[in-house]
């Protein structure tokens, strides 16, 4: 290794171990740290660049006032690095990191590339993210900054390219900050360029906070506190500098402490059963924290507040939250919102802004949203999913048809012409122990997803004897019941695109459809209908100790409709110890389980079709003999399914008419109709 030394005369002496042969020194050739470098003197025209840069002073000057001074500290170093920070700064010789914030040596492991841009990690490997992967997993730093400066020669080469690919090196890497370049032309256009590169600095920053958080191992870190990220901006002309920090916990106004998340999953995880609720309600308290939940999918979507707001607004508003979600991703599951975390962020900063409601409209946020989906294999979607609901019933939908995004561009560049209509209904039923209907109501909806160009105008007609309010007539009809007569709806609300002109003469509904889905119309009906099931349950006393459960399932629609996924559930007394089951001869497809932790029965039933009837058997062994009517102490059993190709509304979607374009433009229209359980419970 070469080394500096202080000597008398003016010229600068190098040292070396290593030796130059005659013809190399002949040359001007010297070894300086084992590298061949060629001495370049004034007389042919060139600078000294060793002398010019002073190497030799400057090296002397840090080992004087900086190594020597703080010997101590440098000898520490030599074990390992263990540096608290990491730092991602633009490769710009105008901002040294070390020289701005005073860093010492190790005390920040340090990356710069052009533009301090971190990619997400869908983009493959870098340096960039290798020094991330090594700064997070081995070397354990807590903060994570990137520092952006002003006039960054990177945003300009942005900010000035074309639309048209470009393959220089440079072109290709700034590319990484694409969307901070759409949002800044997007909110100031207007603006000059130069404006518009120093608002795309800082945009930028925030693109590569968010990026930050596409890495596993660093978005659990930052999860579980251990790890924090930073946004800096230095203005060099100004000398100021700015410093903010990530917000991943999603605390708009600040009221609630952090942990509010955990906390939500352990009540709701080990809810204990409280006036006969077994799952923790939409709406619950704790240590003065209101939590508000839905599911959809599988999926919790959670809000949480201090202060007294409406819980229907709040409720509404999550669901909406998810519809705009499934809008842009296309599938809803854990899988698409991993994949498209910094997406799914971008939305929720738009659509709540510091606490505040802004928009949940798909069309209205198209203008504030850059970052493209990453679309996920509809292959791999839950079999409860909407989309495998909607892909029963016809061989030729394509497979794909209702889990594309809105904003998703075709990689082929076409793009499908197709519209979607899906009535679905939620049922409520309960049947007394002699199998009569107690209480009956439907929650129905009209639902529809456009992926229509041009926005043309829909006229969508309904059944010609459908009639609004029950005026007053009988609560049983038994027209209605047997399948027969007028559909009555209770109430019903229209979405504001639908134009009712023509409503209450032809009962035809008029709209041009915003982007994504949205419903149509919601109704409800509490007038007696055919249920789809008939549930009957037995219970025989079979000695001191033990008892026989009969449960028949006969399903009450058509021999050409199938429903799947059912499941029957039956509360056992308390004292029930065992359970053996017989279910009919031959039977494939299903299920029994005794869940012995909250003494219940289960029967599942892959599928059932119209017409048929299912039996299960199940003889019960007690642990103390029973004082009181075992009737009394078990039951309701309680049911759930769902039903592709059938309503039992008898609501049909007529004719779906699209303005057509041209003589040529004939878009595919897909209507499905699907019936599932909401509360389907016959007492014993």
């Amino acid at each position: 290794m070469a080394s500096f030394e202080s000597r008398s005369s003016s010229s600068t002496t190098i040292n070396r171990r290593e030796t130059v042969s005659p013809s190399e020194a002949s040359l001007g050739v010297q070894e300086f740290a084992g590298f061949k470098v060629q001495n370049l003197n004034h007389s042919g025209g060139r600078l000294d660049l060793f002398d010019e840069l002073k190497l030799k002073e400057r090296f002397l000057s840090f080992k004087k006032h900086k190594y020597l001074e703080e010997l101590e500290h440098f000898q520490t170093l030599k074990e390992a690095q263990s540096p608290k920070f990491m730092v991602i700064a633009c490769a710009d010789s105008r901002v040294c990191p070390s020289t701005i914030l005073g860093f010492k040596p190790g005390e920040a492991f340090m990356i710069r590339n052009v533009a301090n841009l971190v990619p997400p990690i869908e983009n493959g490997p870098s340096e960039t993210n290798a020094a991330l992967e090594f700064a997070v997993k081995t070397l354990q730093v807590e903060n994570i900054l990137i520092i952006g400066h002003s006039c960054c020669g990177g945003i300009q080469t942005l900010m000035s390219m074309q639309d048209k690919e470009d393959s220089s090196f440079i072109k290709s890497w700034v590319t990484n900050g694409k969307v901070a370049k759409l949002r800044t032309e997007a909110a100031a256009n207007h603006l000059s360029f130069d404006q518009k590169c120093r608002i795309c600095e800082k945009e930028s920053i925030n693109r590569s906070l968010l990026n930050l958080l596409t890495y596993p191992w660093i978005k659990d870190r930052v999860k579980k506190g251990l790890l924090s990220v930073h946004g800096g901006y230095y203005d060099f002309l100004n000398c100021t500098f700015e410093k903010w920090t990530l917000d991943f916990k999603g605390n708009n106004r600040g009221e609630v402490a952090k942990g509010s998340a955990e906390i939500f999953f352990r009540k709701v995880k080990f809810w204990k059963e409280e006036d006969g609720q077994e799952e923790a309600p939409p709406v619950f308290n704790v240590d003065g924290v209101n939590y508000f939940h839905v599911k959809v999918v599988g999926l919790l979507f959670v809000a949480t507040t201090r202060v007294n707001v409406s819980p229907s607004l709040v409720l509404e508003l999550l669901q909406r939250i998810a519809r705009v979600i499934k809008d842009y991703l296309g599938v809803l599951s854990e899988d698409s919102l991993r994949k498209n975390f910094v997406l799914v962020y971008e939305l929720l900063d738009e659509v709540i802004d510091f606490g505040y409601v802004q928009t949940t409209s798909t069309e209205l946020l198209k203008s504030y949203i850059f970052n493209e989906p990453i679309v996920v294999d509809a292959a791999r979607l839950q079999p409860l999913s909407p989309a495998a609901i909607f892909m029963q019933g016809t061989k030729r939908m394509p497979g794909t048809a209702v889990t594309k995004s809105v904003v998703a561009n075709d990689p082929a560049g076409r793009k499908r012409e197709e519209i979607f209509v899906d009535i679905i209904e939620k049922i409520s039923v309960t049947f007394s122990s002699s199998g009569y209907i107690l209480t009956s109501e439907i929650d129905g909806t009209i639902q529809m997803k456009s992926y229509l160009s041009g926005n043309p105008e829909i006229r969508l007609a309904l059944n010609d004897d459908l009639s609004i309010g029950r005026g007053g007539g009988s609560a049983y009809d038994y027209r209605s019941s047997s399948g027969a007569g007028p559909v009555t709806l209770d109430d019903c609300n229209f979405h504001e695109s639908v134009r009712l002109d023509s409503f209450d003469m032809d009962r035809t509904l008029a709209l041009v459809p915003p982007d994504g889905e949205f419903p149509v119309m919601n109704y409800r009906m509490t007038q007696e209908f055919k249920p789809p099931f008939r549930i009957n349950c037995l219970i025989e006393e079979a000695g001191h100790l033990k008892a026989e459960v009969i449960l028949k399932v006969r399903a009450e629609f058509p021999s050409n409709i199938t429903a799947n996924t059912i499941v029957v559930q039956m509360p056992l007394p308390k004292y029930t110890s065992r359970v053996s089951f017989a279910l009919e001869p031959g039977v494939i497809g299903q299920r029994t389980d005794f869940k012995e932790a909250n003494k219940k029965l289960e029967w599942g039933m892959k599928k059932i079709v119209g017409g048929s009837e299912h039996t299960l058997r199940a003889k019960l062994t007690f642990s103390q003999e029973s004082h009181a009517n075992i009737t009394k102490e078990a039951g309701p059993v309680s049911m759930t399914f769902t039903i592709p190709m059938y309503n039992a509304s008898r609501l049909q979607v007529k004719y779906l008419q699209i303005a057509k374009k041209s003589s040529t433009y004939n878009p595919y229209r897909w209507v499905r109709y699907v019936t599932q359980a909401n509360s389907y419970v016959a007492r014993i």
